[in-house]
């Protein structure tokens, strides 16, 4: 019988922040891959658990994998964690899973706190959805491919950053989109901890150090008032129930709801159901 690939979510600044089960998994499984044994070795001894370590990062990964693939195929469990955050998010571990999964072995997600998620719930903005674009390419073709791809999207897009690229990028954005507004998160759930409100062209950091989760938002835009009417009455013709029209154009227009219900009030479109 086949082992069972374990994909564990850890800490990514509380140590604390380690979920129960990803406690357990770690505790029970025969190996334990990660990037940096050294990294890694602190989190377990927080948690009192001695296991076995196998070196995993993207230097290595190909290597490794076949090891991790013989063990796997020998019965024994292996769990995957990387330094920070969840394996595979902008971290080693795709190859591996994939790998696994092409040899017939079982793959057990075990979630755990993420840079994205945690950044964009702090934000306090009610997205409707949201671009995540990893780290900018360092080589600048490959970004200003990239960012034109999404600069007229009408959602905001997220990237991750090292201190060291920052300003870089800053620049870089405010340069080829324009200004915009930005929400810069450092530092999740560690000691200094920081969410700045600012535009491109305003950004001023007191320090440049910490892992960064950049959120930019979309291009705005004045929208005509005539332009959500037609677009109220085009989801209507569509069959769409009246309040479904509302949340429609709200998504399709990234306005507020209450902006479109209160156009909606003023034509007599909504009824006392919405």
């Amino acid at each position: 019988m086949q082992g069972k690939l374990f994909i564990v979510g850890t800490p990514i600044g509380n140590l604390g922040d380690l979920s129960f089960r990803g406690k357990e998994v770690l505790s029970s499984v025969d190996y334990i891959a990660c990037e940096d044994t050294r990294h890694s070795s602190l989190l377990l001894r927080y948690y009192d658990i001695k296991k076995t370590l196998i070196s995993y990062h993207k230097h290595n990964e190909r290597e490794s994998t076949d090891k991790i693939l013989e063990l796997l195929k020998d019965s024994k469990s292996v769990a995957l964690i990387s330094d920070a955050g969840m394996p595979a998010i902008c971290d080693p571990g795709a190859y591996l899973i994939k790998a696994a999964r092409d040899s017939g072995i079982i793959v057990e997600s075990v979630p755990g706190p993420t840079a994205l998620t945690s950044a964009l719930s702090i934000s306090g903005n009610d997205f409707n959805g949201f671009t995540f674009l990893g780290f900018l390419p360092e080589k600048e073709s490959l970004r200003v491919k990239l960012i034109d791809e999404f600069r007229g999207s009408s959602l905001p897009f997220v990237f991750y950053c090292a201190p060291h690229d920052i300003q870089k990028n800053i620049s870089f954005l405010l340069e080829r989109i324009g200004d915009r507004e930005l929400i810069l998160v450092k530092e999740i759930s560690k000691i200094y901890e920081n969410v700045v409100f600012s535009r491109l062209s305003e950004l001023k950091l007191d320090t440049i150090k910490g892992e960064y989760v950049a959120i930019v938002f979309p291009e705005t835009r004045k929208i005509e008032e005539s332009e959500i009417k037609i677009a109220l009455q085009k989801e209507l013709k569509k069959g769409c129930r009246k309040s479904q029209a509302v949340k429609n154009v709200s998504e399709n227009l990234n306005i507020s709801k209450n902006v479109v219900y209160s156009l909606a009030l003023s034509i007599d479109i909504i009824d006392e159901q919405n």
